[in-house]
This record gives C-alpha cells, structure tokens and sequence, in this order.
C-alpha cells in the first residue's frame, strides 16, 4: 500500500526540482517555451515551429483524459484505467515526465530488481521502472516542445501498462520490441475518454 502522503511529497519535490513553479497560478506558468528575441544564428519565433507542446496544450489534453485532474502549476495528478498519473512538466528544461506510482520499495528483492532493470532493457520500451522516494514507479520522459498528442498518450498508456503487469511480463505493452496488445488496448481505453458523451470524438 503506497500512502498517499507518500506520494504528495513526492509530486512536491519533483515539482521544485524541475523549476519550482508549483505555487504559481496558471496564468503565470502560461510563458513563451522559448524566448522571442533572435537566436544566434538568426533564428525567430517566426521560424519556429507552432505546433510545440505547451503547457497549456498538456492541460487540454489532460483534461480530456480526465475531467477530474488536479493541476498545480505545470503539475497534474489524474487517473487512467484506475491507476493514479502524476505528469510534470518544465517549460524551461523543455522535459516532461509522466509517472505511475507501482508499490513500496521495501518488497524489491534482488532477484526482482535484476527483473526490473532487464525489463527496462527490453520490454519496458518508452516507460522505465524507477525507485525514489521509496516508491516504485513507471515513468515515461520525454523533451517537451516536440512531444505530439499521439506520443503523448502513447507514452501514458505504456506507462500504465507497465504499472499493471509489474510482477508478471514486466510490459510497456510490446514483449521484447514487438508483439503483444495489451498497450493497443489501454490506449483505445484512453481514446474512449477523449469521446464526448455522445460518442464524437473530441
């Protein structure tokens, strides 16, 4: 059982760490992701391309994913196939990250920790298995600005699915590079939670 204060503490310092914005409104974490002025090599806004994830763009998204998502700053915290995301984001860094809280670290053995990191070498693909905070997670991280919806939701998706078959296959979705469907499945299920009530998609 992971508490949830756990957890709390843990978006806390994630937060802080990738720029400390977490106590800004949303209108203050709204800032360009790049600055305006020419770049050394003559580069402008203008020449940049406009279809950059933003912050503003990951809450739409998020949003549509889950009605209920809690934002704080460039922080989220919503739920997909009953499983608790924490996503953050850093403008400023031009990373983002996506994290599933799986159980306490306390029940890694070693021979579960040498699954672990085989995993990440082969089956995990995009997500990774992570311990901080004395918590086991999948994360999914990623540069922001070139970040699209589809990679968006892929990597939520495998993520999730790597959170959900921890102690089994040990799966983003895909076994070694290739086959399987459990990650084709979750993401029609996030698919089906970008549909509007009356089934259009959004």
């Amino acid at each position: 059982m992971i508490y949830k204060s756990t957890i709390r503490l843990f978006l806390l310092a994630t937060i802080i760490m990738m720029g400390g914005n977490w106590h800004l409104s949303a209108q203050e974490t709204e800032a360009p992701d790049a600055p305006s002025d020419e770049g050394p090599e003559g580069e402008t806004d203008e020449s940049k391309p406009a279809d950059r994830m933003t912050v503003d763009k990951l809450n739409t998204i998020i949003m549509r994913i889950d009605e209920k998502a809690e934002r704080t700053g460039n922080a989220w915290q919503f739920t997909v196939a009953e499983r608790q995301v924490i996503l953050v984001s850093d403008p400023n860094a031009d990373r983002m990250r996506a994290m599933v809280p799986i159980a306490e670290a306390g029940i890694l053995t070693p021979a579960l920790s040498e699954r672990m990191l085989q995993a990440n070498h082969d089956s995990a693909l995009d997500a990774r298995y992570t311990v901080a905070q004395n918590v086991i997670w999948s994360v999914f991280i990623h540069p922001l600005g070139p970040l699209d919806e589809p990679q968006l939701l892929n990597g939520i998706a495998q993520t999730v699915t790597a959170a959900v078959t921890f102690g089994t296959t040990f799966s983003s979705g895909a076994t070694v590079y290739g086959g399987g469907d459990s990650n084709g499945i979750l993401r029609e299920q996030i698919l089906e939670q970008l549909k509007k009530k009356d089934g259009t998609p959004v």
